[in-house]
């Protein structure tokens, strides 16, 4: 009886040494990279919300500003094919869209190789335009330069009126 005691006594000591100094199957840490950005070296941690403070709104409306300026200088640099992917993805429309497709004089594989090259060259040309800067703020201003372009480019489409079935 005193046995089966001490066991159920050295269990429940055992279970709760366990359960404050052991992590649950499963546990990340937040510093492991996200599973499929590893190129863009993304975090959990970079996922967690964040208090914003005014100071936050100037940077942001200042990060707004870059980056409207570095979309137009890279609009000027895409090819007919890589905007029409580039909005197709953004917008949601899928690549395989047969007039999308017509309009690129393309297949879907192309398009999409199309696409991802494109968005691959984007944090190697904001890295080589500010080199000093941390990978973390040339995260964010790609983020801010993919959304000023996408609205770049739906300008453009609206002006050549391209596929307004696709794009209004």
């Amino acid at each position: 009886m005193l046995e089966a005691g001490a066991s159920l006594m050295l269990r429940d000591v055992a279970r709760n040494v366990l359960r404050r100094e052991c992590l649950y199957a499963g546990t990340r840490s937040l510093d492991t990279p996200v599973a499929g950005c590893e190129d863009a070296h993304l975090t959990y941690r970079d996922l967690l919300p964040d208090t914003f403070t005014p100071a936050d709104d100037i940077a942001a409306r200042e990060l707004d500003a870059l980056a409207r300026a570095e979309a137009a200088a890279v609009f000027d640099g895409l090819s007919f094919r890589r905007r029409l992917g580039l909005l197709a993805k953004l917008e949601g429309v899928p690549l395989y869209d047969d007039e999308l497709l017509a309009l690129c004089n393309c297949r879907k594989s192309m398009l999409s190789r199309e696409v991802r090259a494109a968005l691959a060259e984007l944090p190697k040309y904001l890295q080589q335009r500010y080199p000093g800067e941390s990978s973390g703020d040339i995260r964010a201003l790609a983020v801010a330069v993919l959304r000023a372009l996408g609205n770049e480019i739906i300008s453009w489409v609206r002006v050549e009126n391209l596929l307004p079935g696709l794009f209004q």
